[in-house]
């Protein structure tokens, strides 16, 4: 149980600093990050948006957004998904990941490739 918490408050901590552009009564809060438990079934929904120079993708739970990525995860610079077909691969594979109780539900490289959404 305790590694559970560790994970969850690691995963709280790297994503609300992704949230910055969400207005705060969107956002999700600390203890509800915290008050997760991850043997419970949540309904996980994503929502692609245009950024201006391509797009991103937004994790919502119960209506609060629990991840907002406008950018490409796991490749170094801030760079936008050129398409928004490939922004809803990535945020699917998310919300897959956390469905199935991945936390942190972090992607690699290898997995984004393989999904072809970095060419």
């Amino acid at each position: 149980m305790n590694k559970q918490l560790i994970c969850l408050f690691v995963v709280s901590l790297s994503l609300f600093s992704c949230t910055s552009n969400v207005p705060e009564e969107k956002r999700a809060t600390k203890q509800d990050i915290l008050s997760m438990n991850p043997d419970s079934n949540y309904t996980w929904t994503s929502r692609v948006f245009s950024n201006g120079t391509g797009y991103g993708y937004e994790i919502i739970n119960e209506g609060r957004v629990f991840i907002s990525q406008p950018f490409i995860p796991a490749i170094q610079g801030n760079i936008p998904f050129s398409t928004s077909e490939k922004a809803g691969k990535a945020a699917a594979l998310i919300v897959f990941k956390l469905q199935h109780n991945q936390l942190p539900p972090t992607v690699t490289k290898e997995e984004l490739d393989s999904l072809g959404v970095l060419n």
